[in-house]
């Protein structure tokens, strides 16, 4: 279990290990909760997304560019992405 001094010493830079992930589903009707434990392949490839990412948004917003920003086509919509019209139509746009 994470503890809260090991989310400050995260916050303030230290390196962490990850070892296992697991995504916690909850249902609010019945209040049951169940776990699905995370291939160690999808922690990494989450880590090396999230560098990604900050290392891209330094400099400011990103470049539309399909499997980055967005990641899949059916998110790059008006009904679903705030920042449609923001970007210019997305993929279908001047992006």
């Amino acid at each position: 279990m994470v503890q809260w001094s090991d989310l400050r010493a995260l916050s303030a830079g230290a390196k962490a290990t990850v070892d296992k992930m697991k995504l916690l589903f909850y249902n609010k009707n019945t209040s049951k909760m169940q776990e699905l434990e995370v291939p160690n392949h999808k922690i990494e490839e989450a880590f090396m997304y999230w560098n990604r990412v900050l290392d891209t948004t330094k400099a400011g917003l990103p470049d539309i560019e399909l499997g980055f920003a967005p990641a899949m086509k059916w998110e790059c919509n008006v009904k679903y992405c705030s920042y449609y019209d923001v970007c210019g139509g997305g993929i279908n746009g001047k992006g």
